[in-house]
């Protein structure tokens, strides 16, 4: 990408920036859930509560496994925007290529 591309608008940032975000959440929502899980666990085995240490094994894998789809469907909304864009922007060229007129022409009327 070129910097005319970058300030002249040309080509989209928002795109690679969602799935950049996306990773380092991803990232960090499995490192920060394993961090809770294991603190918790020790803690709770430490004082020597079984039944915490039992529910912490099976919640917060389920929790980050919710969080993982949370943070996947939201990213999904987000670039549904820039999709619906590229395929508006693909039809306008193929009509253009194909000789008609632009949209909204009165002339094909």
């Amino acid at each position: 990408m070129s910097w005319r591309d970058f300030f002249g608008f040309e080509r989209m940032i928002t795109p690679f920036l969602i799935r950049l975000l996306f990773i380092l959440g991803v990232v960090f929502t499995i490192l920060g859930g394993l961090a809770g899980l294991c603190g918790t666990f020790f803690q709770a085995v430490s004082e020597g509560a079984w039944g915490v240490a039992f529910i912490t094994l099976i919640a917060y894998p389920i929790g980050i496994l919710f969080m993982l789809l949370i943070l996947r469907v939201y990213a999904e909304l987000l670039m549904l925007a820039f999709r619906i864009y590229e395929s508006l922007n693909n039809i306008e060229r193929m009509l253009r290529d194909k000789g008609t007129s632009e949209p909204g022409d009165s002339t094909s009327m």
